[in-house]
């Protein structure tokens, strides 16, 4: 996803939440009692609003870990932080621990005596040092 798609991800789940929070206000009934399809419709549009809050989640996640285009992907032999990450199965939030366990726990399976692609075992050390 390249940041442009992020970023109207993430206006259009924002304007979404704020339309759905005015519908949930606009419908309260003045009395006591709510009829049961006034239930229906409140559930189905907290249901809508909370995919609109998980989009504009998932928006401002790319948006925070994007790297600055090819300069960046050059001197990590073509992966980016994100990508690398990705790559090796963590969360943009791992430690470098993590990231040394992860990458000798794949590449216990992906080495080339055990098995494994060259090719993938190629990459793998290239998000490794990525990320070094």
């Amino acid at each position: 996803m390249d940041v442009a798609s992020a970023l109207a991800y993430l206006i259009y789940g924002l304007v979404g939440v704020v339309l759905m929070a005015q519908i949930l206000v606009s419908m309260q009934p003045e009395e006591e009692q709510i009829s049961f399809s006034q239930k229906y419709k409140v559930n189905y549009i907290i249901i809508v609003a909370a995919a609109c809050a998980a989009g504009a989640w998932v928006a401002l996640e790319v948006l925070l870990n994007f790297d600055e285009g090819s300069s960046n992907a050059n001197n990590n032999h073509g992966f980016t932080r994100a990508n690398a990450l990705r790559y090796l199965g963590l969360s943009s939030y791992a430690t470098q621990s993590q990231i040394k366990k992860a990458y000798h726990t794949k590449a216990r399976t992906m080495h080339p005596n055990k098995g494994g692609h060259t090719e993938k075992f190629q990459n793998l050390q290239k998000a490794y040092t990525a990320l070094k």
